[in-house]
């Protein structure tokens, strides 16, 4: 069930990245709850959970709403770690 409910917010994540100019400022505060929620999941055990998270985040990257600067540290810090460990998990 999770794994169907973030892929399909990863895939909305993506269709509303490339419409950036109907991102109105009220649905961007509510796409800021989101983004805490994302960083969560990127600890996930599952690759595919994580996987998904990664990308609704990185659709907003390129846009840097200022919801997504608040947690920017955060994001990068977890993103690094999580991609050291998939590295070190496929080089064994």
């Amino acid at each position: 069930m999770l794994d169907g409910a973030l892929n399909a917010l990863s895939k909305i994540c993506e269709d509303l990245a490339e419409h950036d100019r109907s991102l109105t400022p009220s649905f961007m505060n509510a796409l800021g709850s989101l983004f805490p929620k994302f960083i969560h999941f990127f600890r996930h055990p599952r690759v595919e959970i994580r996987r998904y998270a990664l990308n609704a985040m990185n659709q907003f990257l390129h846009l840097m709403p200022d919801q997504l600067r608040a947690v920017l540290e955060q994001y990068l810090t977890v993103r690094h770690v999580i991609q050291t460990i998939m590295r070190l998990q496929y080089s064994i």
